[in-house]
């Protein structure tokens, strides 16, 4: 089975990005088998179409959102949900992937949150991409049998669900997602100029949203703040700020690096 790359996150042509061929070399540096339903794709109609092809495209195991961005949002309204689900293929990315994964859960399908195709070898070492390669090979079922709790992250007989912290506030209070037995994944990454404050205010957000609809617990992730010098903020610490104001609400909180394991959503 091989990976499709889709694009519903930026409306863009994502082979006209800087690092697109690294990163298309990564794919193929460690031979994963991949279909591009992305490049040369421009226009809204184009890459909902292009992800909707992945869909029927019975030789793919794995559908890959490449990159974050702030558009997905637009796109929930339009996407086949019974083609989704009837098209039992799993669902892969990050950030704005927020949108997709939480309602798509919602519909028992299963997402992996943690990863993005753009700029891979930038930010990952030779270590983690090979990690990443067998991921990748054993989501999408190609022919390897590696150790799957190396490769991502999951609890038995719960579900767990989340992703970007705004993102999430916003599921959660529109389409009235259910945290009843449910685990709910929290991460959130730098806007210039956001500070513990700002971090402070999402926070207050998401315990107005979840008062009356608790999950059965916490997992915070890698979320990435930077100091006054603009040197990145260690995220235990993070971590730590954020599970003191979660205290009151007697939910257990735990932390798992997401850039490390990518979590099984559902």
């Amino acid at each position: 089975m091989k990976v499709a790359l889709v694009n519903l996150c930026k409306i863009e042509d994502i082979s006209l990005l800087s690092s697109f061929s690294s990163d298309i070399s990564f794919l193929n540096e460690n031979q994963i088998e991949y279909v591009d339903y992305a490049s040369g794709k421009n226009t809204r109609e184009d890459l909902l179409k292009g992800f909707h092809d992945a869909l029927k495209d019975k030789t793919v195991g794995l559908v890959w959102f490449v990159q974050g961005g702030n558009s997905l949002i637009s796109f929930i309204e339009n996407i086949d949900w019974d083609l989704v689900v009837s098209s039992e293929k799993k669902f892969l990315g990050i950030s704005d992937f927020t949108h997709f994964s939480m309602t798509a859960v919602s519909k028992g399908v299963k997402c992996y949150y943690g990863l993005a195709l753009k700029k891979i070898k930038k930010y990952y070492s030779e270590d983690n991409l090979a990690r990443i390669s067998n991921f990748l090979k054993l989501i999408s079922g190609q022919n390897i049998i590696p150790d799957e709790n190396e490769n991502y992250y999951s609890l038995d007989n719960i579900k767990i669900t989340g992703g970007h912290l705004t993102s999430l506030i916003f599921m959660i209070e529109h389409y009235r997602i259910n945290l009843k037995n449910t685990v709910l994944f929290i991460e959130h990454h730098y806007i210039p100029g956001e500070n513990f404050d700002d971090l402070a205010y999402y926070i207050d957000q998401l315990l107005i949203t979840i008062k009356e609809n608790k999950p059965e617990s916490i997992i915070l992730g890698h979320t990435i703040l930077f100091d006054e010098n603009n040197n990145e903020i260690n995220f235990n610490e993070i971590n730590d700020f954020f599970s003191k104001r979660l205290v009151g609400t007697g939910i257990p909180v735990s932390s798992v690096d997401h850039f490390i394991k990518p979590i099984l959503f559902g």
